[in-house]
């Protein structure tokens, strides 16, 4: 018998030739997940320098004075005090910004001497050199064999640090999933892709600020804390855990966020483990704990060791305790959070340059209607589990890893929200998205995995594909029909 040498046969379902097993594995490798997951790494790195290079120098919140930290170390090879100033240098920087037209429509202001002096605020923005000074010291080291460049290119150098730090946090927030849905081929592409795609999170991590570190360390943390869930407790773990952390705190005080998920992160595991004596225990002591600080607060006995502390985390956090306290008794400061968080919520999804470039306002009704969505599709995970309509074992969606990232997602929208009653020696100071993206890992997998219960399991790969083109004809849309438009 002849054999068939043509590379279809005949369909006897449809009559019409169906392309052979050769040839449908060939076609297959277009929708493979590892050709995916390496195009997204391709598009990452393209979109981080794509970013860095069009948006105009000093066009990222507080980047000439993060800059000028950076120099400072660099040209001097030491840490310098917080009331160091180095006038030509930001001469030099204060004349790049006119150059660039960072005042545009209005003209430079004038760049007198004795104001660009003040240790504090200048023409260029508010000091950076009190801040913690990982960061600072690690694009320090980056720049020094770049320092006869002119400042503008010193500038993109540092940028693409930043570049180099995006790309490493999104194989991390990729680890993160694979470690803990190793049975899902897809899932962990879905929540990359999220990370990649997401305009406002490119935007930052191509700028020169110190929250691009401390989201590569957050980012690190939740990866930890998911092997811990999902493997068990050790000591290198523990210990891995506790270094990362440590870090963070060197490199920014956002890293709060992370040290305010581990009390649930220990409850939870304690749940995870089947001690649910011991959970409640705890639960009831911490509960009373919290109860008899207030009642002591209401009396005036805890006032005085609270502003103690107070003052000793306020010289970390850059924050007045007691002036915080006396915020949130004054009513005229009460409404604040209510109006920092529609800020916090549009900063997040789509406001670019120094939070003055928004996107259209369908954009921010969209991506309240997905966050919506995803919010109740969590609950709908929740309440399948707490009614055991399927066993906790079985339903991998209803995981102690995914409880503990709603709540860590909680907390960081909360306190991002909260940071603007802090008392900072500022009047009023509305806080922003960028903050939460010390978090983003445990949110976006918090948010994918609401999103996704919606739909039948066997469309989920098709379901996230196209939700990754949609993300990005966003992108497109917020790069080429907002930030591009805006600058050129």
């Amino acid at each position: 018998m002849k054999a068939i040498t043509d590379t279809h046969v005949p369909s006897v379902r449809s009559g019409w030739y169906a392309p052979t097993k050769e040839v449908e594995k060939k076609r297959a490798w277009l929708l493979d997940p590892a050709f995916i997951r390496w195009a997204l790494l391709v598009v990452l790195v393209l979109r981080g320098l794509i970013f860095a290079f069009v948006v105009p120098p000093w066009q990222h919140p507080d980047e000439p004075t993060h800059f000028e930290h950076i120099r400072l170390i660099a040209e001097r090879g030491e840490l310098p005090a917080p009331d160091t100033v180095d006038l030509p240098l930001r001469l030099e920087i204060a004349e790049s910004m006119a150059k660039h037209g960072f005042w545009d429509p209005d003209p430079p202001p004038s760049f007198d001497h004795e104001l660009m002096a003040n240790p504090g605020l200048s023409t260029i923005g508010i000091y950076t050199l009190t801040h913690p000074r990982l960061y600072y010291i690690l694009s320090a080291i980056w720049l020094k064999p770049w320092l006869g460049l002119d400042v503008e290119s010193q500038l993109y150098i540092v940028r693409m640090l930043s570049v180099i730090l995006n790309f490493f946090i999104v194989l991390v927030v990729y680890q993160m999933v694979k470690v803990l849905y190793p049975a899902s081929k897809w899932l962990a592409v879905f929540v990359a892709a999220f990370v990649t795609f997401l305009p406002t999170f490119t935007d930052m991590m191509s700028a020169v600020n110190n929250d691009v570190l401390v989201n590569l360390f957050g980012a690190i943390f939740f990866l930890i804390m998911a092997t811990i869930f999902k493997r068990g407790l050790t000591i290198l773990r523990v210990t891995l855990l506790m270094v990362v952390l440590l870090l963070a705190f060197f490199t920014k005080t956002t890293a709060l966020v992370l040290v305010s998920t581990l009390p649930v992160a220990l409850l939870l595991y304690i749940w995870r483990s089947g001690h649910h004596l011991w959970f409640l225990g705890i639960l009831v002591a911490v509960l009373l704990v919290v109860a008899a600080s207030l009642i002591l607060w209401q009396l005036d006995i805890l006032q005085g060791w609270i502003n103690v502390v107070g003052d000793w985390m306020g010289e970390y956090l850059r924050v007045s305790f007691s002036g915080t306290f006396a915020r949130l008794e004054d009513p005229e400061y009460r409404s604040l959070p209510l109006h920092a968080a529609p800020h916090v919520f549009r900063t997040f999804w789509g406001v670019f340059g120094w939070g003055h470039i928004p996107i259209a306002s369908a954009g921010y009704i969209a991506w309240g209607g997905i966050t919506m969505l995803a919010s109740l599709g969590l609950i709908y995970i929740g309440l399948r589990w707490l009614v055991k309509v399927e066993k906790r074992s079985n339903y991998q969606e209803a995981s102690s890893f995914l409880t503990f990232a709603v709540i860590a997602s909680i907390l960081a929208w909360t306190i991002a929200i909260f940071r603007s009653v802090a008392y900072q020696g500022l009047s009023i100071y509305i806080s922003h998205g960028r903050y939460i993206f010390v978090a983003i890992a445990p949110f976006v997998l918090a948010l994918t995995m609401g999103m996704r219960v919606w739909i039948k399991e066997r469309w989920h790969s098709i379901a996230g594909l196209l939700f990754i083109f949609c993300l990005a004809l966003y992108d497109l849309y917020c790069f080429l029909g907002t930030v591009v438009p805006f600058y050129y």
